[in-house]
């Protein structure tokens, strides 16, 4: 099948091509994990992240090479529309998310691990669902691909819960919803997935850092339920916001799929 045949099939069907491309991360994300214990047993549980956050970011690049879709789902600089100047809310969102945590338990070489694994991880959760993903389900409409790609994003997060406190990874996959939705919007917003990578990499090296890589390993007390339900509510909130009655900066208009690669 040709790739401007392909295009036209997903565009027909995005919700399914989108589950599909999702169905797909959680395999490789599955498989890598497993390649990992048989091939390292006694790995600590960020190396074992690092394969598959590695793998899951190599399956997006590719996804995104097969189909001519660096430019269309935004590896460039922000095109037009409001600028960065969207981001001020996740950017205060990151700094009282830092405030709150104040601890900080890196040091050496364990700071420039959490700088690479974080960034490795911004690079391939953003490529698939700021990417591919919310690309693929842009035929519906921006509102409908916002919110769908933030859920599965979401959803993906409870791959987390293999030894690890079920109410945490309950909360962390509320939070990355919140997330999800804003950085969906704001994508949509500017064009360009570039800011996103780094801003998600400063969240989540906030949170290995106060953790040393253990977050939603242990029960979160009372207060830290209350902040992280309220930076839920706030993302959601200002990501909707975001995307009231706006388009897509590409032609002010949802992004066909064949028309944006014949452009």
């Amino acid at each position: 099948m040709s790739r401007e045949r392909f295009l036209q099939l997903v565009s027909r069907h995005p919700l399914g091509a989108a589950l599909a491309a999702f169905a797909g991360a959680i395999v490789i994300a599955l498989g890598a994990g497993t390649a990992m214990h048989f091939a390292a047993p006694s790995a600590p549980p960020f190396l074992v992240g690092t394969a598959v956050d590695g793998a899951l970011a190599v399956a997006g690049l590719a996804i995104v090479a097969a189909l001519g879709w660096f430019r269309t789902i935004g590896f460039v600089l922000a095109r037009r529309g409001p600028g960065l100047r969207v981001l001020w809310i996740p950017v205060l969102v990151l700094v009282a998310s830092a405030a709150f945590q104040h601890s900080f338990q890196l040091s050496g070489l364990a700071i420039f691990t959490a700088l690479f694994v974080t960034l490795l991880i911004a690079l391939a959760e953003e490529t698939l669902f700021r990417g591919v993903i919310l690309q693929l389900l842009l035929p519906r409409g921006s509102t409908q691909a916002v919110l769908v790609s933030a859920l599965l994003f979401g959803v993906m997060h409870l791959l987390n819960a293999a030894g690890a406190n079920v109410g945490s990874v309950l909360l962390q996959v509320g939070v990355a919803f919140g997330m999800g939705v804003t950085f969906a919007a704001v994508r949509l917003r500017i064009g360009t997935i570039a800011p996103l990578v780094i801003l998600h990499a400063a969240f989540d090296f906030v949170s290995y850092a106060a953790t040393n890589g253990q977050s939603g390993t242990t029960a979160l007390s009372t207060t830290a339920v209350v902040f992280e339900v309220a930076v839920t509510v706030v993302m959601v909130a200002y990501g909707l916001f975001l995307i009231r009655g706006k388009r897509p900066v590409e032609g002010n208009r949802s992004i066909d799929l064949v028309t944006a690669e014949a452009a």
